[in-house]
């Protein structure tokens, strides 16, 4: 009789123990799917949110250009070619009367650089035109790049440098570009010569059109 009544206290407390297993994985199931399927509850999610936002928000927009000028595109032209810019010496008034005969009052700024060597061709000029003189401005500085093309005998070794050189235009400015590395390659044929100082002098008017 006593080990009946013992087996029924053991099948009792197994019966218990089971049915207490059972009570816990009641919500076991749901606490694996929460780690499973990644889902967060409410307060959970909004610092997740908030984290993601800071993260993802994008980058800061750009600066604003700095106001330009005749003198900071001037910069930056010479930047672009670093130590293959060769004009040295600012033109004054006088040379630049002289020399490309802008009528006073046609411009409000000015840049403009040549070498003090005179064998080198190489001159950058870059202009702001004055109300209603931009092509004023613009005809000046072709006949000028004109005069130098039908000059060129004086120093056949440029002239594909300046039959390469370009008037270019952007807003109220305009340009006058005759730059680039000198090819010291004399075996090249003329065709190579002349794309080699196309492309140089691209280098100019691309950092010219960046700046705007």
């Amino acid at each position: 009789m006593k080990k009946k009544i013992l087996a029924l206290i053991l099948a009792g407390a197994v019966i218990l123990s089971a049915l207490s297993g059972c009570g816990g994985s009641e919500k076991a199931p749901e606490d694996a799917a929460v780690t499973e399927n990644g889902a967060r509850t409410p307060e959970t999610d909004g610092k997740d949110n908030e984290n993601t936002e800071g993260e993802q928000g994008g980058q800061p927009p750009e600066p604003p250009k700095g106001e330009i000028t005749a003198e900071s595109i001037g910069a930056a032209v010479k930047a672009a070619y670093g130590g293959k810019y060769l004009p040295d010496t600012p033109m004054d008034g006088e040379m630049l009367r002289a020399k490309f005969g802008f009528e006073e009052g046609s411009y409000t700024e000015i840049f403009a650089e040549s070498p003090m060597i005179g064998t080198h061709p190489d001159t950058l000029v870059i202009v702001k035109a004055a109300e209603g003189k931009l092509d004023s401005v613009r005809e000046k500085l072709t006949a000028y790049r004109e005069a130098l093309i039908n000059d060129t005998m004086q120093y056949p070794m440029n002239l594909p440098k300046i039959h390469a050189s370009q008037v270019v235009v952007k807003g109220d400015y305009a340009a006058f570009i005759l730059l680039g590395e000198v090819n010291e390659n004399v075996n090249s044929s003329e065709e190579e010569q002349a794309r080699f100082a196309e492309e140089q002098v691209k280098i100019g008017v691309d950092a010219f059109n960046k700046c705007f």
